[in-house]
């Protein structure tokens, strides 16, 4: 994503929405201004950027592993700012997921491990 399919799809739902959403119920506040300033410029520029310049530094399979560790992270944020509670369902979830990630790279760590033995005893 970039500015301009963003701002166009911004723009577009905002047409969209005069259309279908009844707006007699719609507060326009400086919260809510915040709010959606907040959202555009932590959720949007900041995380594509931020996406974006890892993309070019680190392994895309490990950049890929982010929409699975974001939940958690949720999770956890969640329950420290504002005190939600995470049931045995949360916690079994979290666990599964990660332990599925662990899973799933652990051949990759063998063969990377395997190949660094090989590199010092050769050198």
């Amino acid at each position: 994503m970039n500015l301009v399919p963003m701002a166009l799809a911004g723009f577009f739902m905002i047409l969209f929405s005069f259309t279908v959403e009844d707006m007699s119920k719609n507060i326009i506040d400086l919260n809510a201004v915040i709010s959606v300033s907040y959202l555009a410029i932590f959720g949007s520029v900041v995380t594509f950027t931020s996406f974006y310049w890892l993309l070019k530094r680190v392994n895309i399979v490990i950049l890929s592993l982010i929409a699975f560790i974001t939940p958690i992270v949720a999770l956890i944020a969640g329950w420290i700012f504002y005190n939600e509670q995470l049931t045995n369902r949360h916690l079994i979830g979290s666990v599964l997921v990660l332990f599925g990630l662990l899973w799933a790279n652990m051949e990759a760590y063998f063969r990377y491990r395997k190949a660094q033995k090989k590199y010092f005893i050769n050198k």
